[in-house]
């Protein structure tokens, strides 16, 4: 896997010029995207009540009761809701997320069971997690994280077909080694990694891939604004995507997100590994891509 474009997505891009099919289909997602608007409202309104019943319910119920678990499942999954909605109406608004530092490790962990459910039983997914990112923070909205991880693993999924291996990994990166990448100059970088054993790219692939509606999947599979939304989100954090692909070697997708200069007590931290991460470290030393 010799072949690699670096994306520096904190510059200045020229708007693209869209084809009649892709202003009808620009036109399509703005009309989708009021329809999305209204629902978000509706729904934001319906998870407030539960929300509040979930708070009356904990109230109720000593500590160690056999249902208060249930309650607090059914309340986390309101939260995790109320961000989504919030993103939704953050975007169609244009109005700026919020961003705090967050753990990346922890929002793999948190996003890893929704994954899994998204890959086929063939796909082998390998989670390598650098324990030194727990304390490397990046200032980010964590739905916008979450959202980056799951569009880069379905479009691994994607270009994997059949079988094949797919891996997430994270690590830190010094100045030193970013500036050797030619990336801009922070103190240092997180970087979330996805690589896949799909069918790779061409160069010209690799040139487009990030242009709103470019997709490679046949008419009706795909919308083209996956790794549109990457760069999108990326951009927003500062951050950089560098691209490593050769047409049947795979791909890999390197995210790099500047890290906080300064870490917060009221930052999203990252859990202990349990035993599922200590099985995927060692399981990824055995996968590398021999491209």
């Amino acid at each position: 896997m010799n072949a690699t474009t670096q994306i520096p997505v904190t510059a200045k891009t020229s708007t693209p010029v869209l084809s009649d099919s892709g202003r009808q289909q620009a036109e399509q997602m703005e009309l989708i995207g009021r329809l999305a608007l209204g629902i978000a409202h509706d729904f934001n309104n319906l998870l407030t009540g539960v929300l509040l019943y979930c708070d009356v319910l904990l109230a109720e119920l000593e500590p160690g009761h056999r249902h208060r678990r249930a309650v607090e499942g059914i309340r986390a999954a309101g939260e995790q809701g109320a961000a989504l909605t919030r993103q939704l109406l953050a975007g169609a608004r244009k109005q700026p997320t919020e961003a705090f530092p967050v753990s990346v490790n922890e929002i793999v962990i948190s996003t890893e069971a929704v994954i899994r459910r998204l890959i086929p039983e063939q796909i082998e997914l390998v989670f390598a997690l650098d324990a030194t990112v727990n304390g490397a923070l990046v200032l980010a909205d964590p739905v916008n994280l979450r959202q980056v991880l799951m569009n880069l693993v379905i479009n691994a999924r994607d270009a994997i077909g059949a079988s094949g291996t797919i891996h997430v990994r994270t690590s830190v990166k010094s100045l030193d080694e970013a500036v050797n990448n030619g990336m801009a100059a922070h103190t240092s970088y997180v970087v979330l990694a996805v690589e896949d054993s799909g069918c790779g790219m061409s160069g010209e692939t690799r040139a487009r891939m990030f242009e709103p509606f470019f997709t490679t999947k046949p008419v009706g599979q795909g919308t083209g604004m996956g790794l549109a939304t990457v760069q999108r989100i990326v951009k927003e954090i500062g951050g950089q995507i560098q691209i490593a692909s050769e047409p049947g070697c795979g791909t890999r997708i390197e995210v790099f997100l500047p890290r906080c200069r300064t870490e917060s007590s009221h930052a999203l931290t990252a859990r202990p590994a349990g035993p599922s991460s200590q099985t995927t470290e060692s399981s990824a030393k055995t996968g590398e891509s021999k491209c």
